[in-house]
């Protein structure tokens, strides 16, 4: 699904973002690995395991994207979605990459041109003035308030702003295969 909307399907995410948000992205990308070390980058100084960003991208405007993915197959029922780890997922990520690519307070970012980061290093030079961290999937749990905590996430640091995205799981999957 990552390699769908990053290739294929890249104008139907654009679409979703700039109808949600206004935002325009101008490249989307996948897998970013992001990792926190103390020291040097080593097993042995590892503080946490390397995660990866589902999707991202820079805007026009030379904001840092990044998309937390869930796909849900449900065999064509309308099971509920299970999985609500998709906010702490991405609330942490959101705040690492403001540490990292905004703040960088104290940090050594490892500069090599790997999974596009040079348009992360691009937009670093310019100044990121605002991550973007958009959930995205194709329904979310029942019991989820997406308004409420959408409103809550946003008023914890004006520099980052999260919203709840829906794309067509029909759609995207024959793309996807």
């Amino acid at each position: 699904f990552e390699n769908a909307f990053v290739n294929q399907a890249s104008g139907i995410l654009s679409n979703i973002v700039k109808n949600t948000d206004q935002t325009i992205i101008k490249k989307f990308n996948n897998q970013l690995p992001v990792g926190l070390f103390e020291d040097v980058i080593q097993n042995k100084s590892r503080i946490f395991p390397t995660g990866y960003l589902d999707l991202w991208g820079i805007s026009e405007v030379n904001d840092f994207c990044l998309f937390e993915l869930k796909v849900a197959d449900t065999g064509g029922k309308d099971n509920d979605f299970k999985q609500a780890g998709i906010i702490s997922e991405l609330f942490f990520y959101a705040n690492y990459c403001k540490d990292i690519f905004m703040d960088q307070t104290n940090v050594e970012v490892v500069k090599k041109p790997y999974r596009r980061y040079e348009q992360l290093q691009e937009a670093q030079k310019k100044e990121i003035k605002k991550i973007r961290a958009y959930f995205l999937a194709p329904k979310y749990h029942s019991q989820i308030d997406t308004d409420f905590v959408e409103a809550q996430l946003n008023q914890i640091d004006k520099s980052i702003s999260y919203k709840f995205l829906k794309y067509n799981y029909s759609e995207i999957k024959p793309i996807a295969e």
